[in-house]
């Protein structure tokens, strides 16, 4: 239990009249997650049990990721301290999250003592709030490191979602709608959140709390295990990266079985993976936090600046100085088919 646990607190229940702060290019399909099984709830009881809002910080319409504009009925300076507030964040969330008010606004509904909701990066606002300082936080694999490098008294974890005191996160897309169930079902009863669940087609919301927003999907489960291993040694020491040897070691196999697997599962080298891996993470941490350039070539394990430039521009098309907003129009990184990616900040 974190300093924050109180028996309380152990269950907090769902408001029936909720708001969702809208931040610029959040995620359309995480809203719907979170907005129909409340639609669905009212139906299925026959009464508008939840009622809900969507604000955003100046009270005009707000882009989705996918380019759509939403209708809000108030700005910012509506938003009430006795709701249960969801704050929707996903791309260019370290802009919009520290955007005037929004920190104050947040911190006076968690004073009233409602449940405040960071979903996708919008645990970035709730941190930059001081609402996460000591607590547990579910982050995406693509936001996990610069969220902790951004606050790391926040105790980030690759569940997905996280319920801590009166504070809730959610790693996003499907975990949203995990999340939502379960908050009805501590608030309504775990009968209508299985009616809702149904509906939704979704058989078994029970598991959510237990799946790892970093667990590899179902298609990657058999993938061979000499390469399962190899990953997590990889994703393990991206800041002091292993020679193709030392790995091999390691594992207990040759090098040129190591290789061998690789180029059968995935048609390259373990050195151009292991590569792969570095730059992804410092792709993150140069569009997602406020480090240097040279602080995210060697947090990626790049001992040279020069060469850290070279191979960001061969595998992004822009060097890293001009790659520091995690925009719909910036590059995006591929992981490498089977990886599971670092979800923790690597061992030092």
């Amino acid at each position: 239990m974190t300093q924050h646990d109180d028996a309380s607190f152990a269950t907090p229940r769902l408001g029936r009249e909720v708001q969702f702060l809208l931040m610029p290019r959040f995620s359309s399909l995480g809203l719907m997650l979170l907005t129909e099984p409340l639609f669905l709830a009212n139906w299925l009881l026959g009464e508008t049990r939840y009622s809900w809002r969507l604000l955003s910080i100046d009270g005009g319409r707000v882009p989705s990721s996918d380019g759509q504009l939403h209708g809000v009925s108030e700005g910012l300076s509506a938003l009430r301290p006795d709701c249960t507030t969801f704050v929707l964040a996903s791309f260019e969330a370290k802009t919009h999250c520290r955007a005037p008010g929004v920190a104050n606004a947040l911190r006076q509904v968690a004073r009233r003592g409602a449940l405040v909701v960071g979903i996708e990066t919008g645990s970035v606002a709730l941190a930059q709030a001081g609402l996460l300082a000591g607590r547990r936080a579910a982050a995406h694999w693509d936001a996990a490191i610069p969220l902790m490098e951004l606050h790391p008294d926040v105790e980030v974890t690759d569940t997905a979602f996280e319920i801590d005191g009166r504070v809730a996160t959610s790693a996003g897309a499907l975990a949203n709608l995990d999340l939502m169930l379960h908050l009805i079902a501590v608030t309504d009863g775990p009968g209508l959140a299985d009616q809702v669940a149904r509906h939704l087609l979704h058989h078994r919301p029970e598991a959510a709390r237990t799946l790892r927003a970093s667990d590899p999907l179902l298609r990657e489960s058999a993938v061979n295990a000499r390469i399962g291993r190899a990953v997590q040694l990889m994703e393990a020491t991206l800041e002091e990266p292993l020679s193709v040897p030392e790995l091999a070691a390691r594992l207990g196999i040759s090098q040129r079985q190591m290789e061998r697997d690789f180029r059968a599962v995935h048609d390259m080298s373990p050195s151009r993976f292991y590569r792969q891996l570095r730059l992804n993470l410092a792709h993150r941490l140069l569009q997602q936090t406020d480090l240097s350039v040279t602080q995210v070539a060697v947090t990626a394990g790049f001992v040279s600046s020069e060469h850290f430039s070279r191979a960001y521009r061969a595998q992004f098309g822009v060097p890293p100085s001009r790659d520091r907003v995690q925009s719909t129009d910036a590059p995006a990184a591929w992981m490498p088919s089977g990886a599971h990616d670092a979800m923790l900040r690597p061992n030092r």
